[in-house]
């Protein structure tokens, strides 16, 4: 038993760090016909290792995730989840060939339902869809760029 539950973790942290094939065991078909690719893709990538090397944006088309990750392994698992939940119905190799990872885009913002006039420097990704405009009629003039300065989104001179 010990064994298995070995064997089936080292193959899933194998396919999270990029090796393995669609013929492991650990990948086999769901069995769902139903189920997308990025379903299985997200499926087969719960297991990363529990590190942190650095923030990771991985994008695919349209949707893509920010997370601290090992490898950017909880990255792709995020960006694979999102896609599953997206309906996306490309297949995993068009997916993985797709898919861009690297540092986090950062974009500057004004927040219309706490403070309208002050440019915010926040994560591509994480702009909320707001209902919220509270009338600015001169927004304040970002002091910098809105850059990735290796922790966060911040204004850069």
């Amino acid at each position: 038993m010990t064994r298995t539950l070995w064997f089936t973790a080292a193959l899933r942290l194998t396919a999270c760090l990029g090796g393995g094939s669609k013929d492991d065991a650990d990948s086999a078909d769901s069995g769902d016909p139903t189920a997308s690719e990025a379903c299985q893709l997200a499926e087969d990538h719960l297991a990363c290792p529990e590190c942190s090397d650095g923030i990771v944006t991985c994008s695919f088309g349209d949707v893509s995730a920010t997370a601290a990750s090992c490898g950017g392994c909880q990255a792709q698992a995020a960006l694979y989840q999102a896609l599953c939940e997206a309906g996306e119905t490309a297949d995993a190799a068009t997916i993985q060939a797709g898919q861009v990872c690297g540092e986090p885009s950062c974009e500057v913002w004004f927040d219309g339902c706490t403070d309208p006039c002050t440019p915010l420097c926040v994560l591509a990704d994480s702009i909320p869809d707001s209902t919220c405009d509270l009338g600015c009629t001169t927004p304040g003039v970002p002091p910098g760029e809105c850059a990735w300065n290796g922790y966060d989104c911040a204004f850069v001179e």
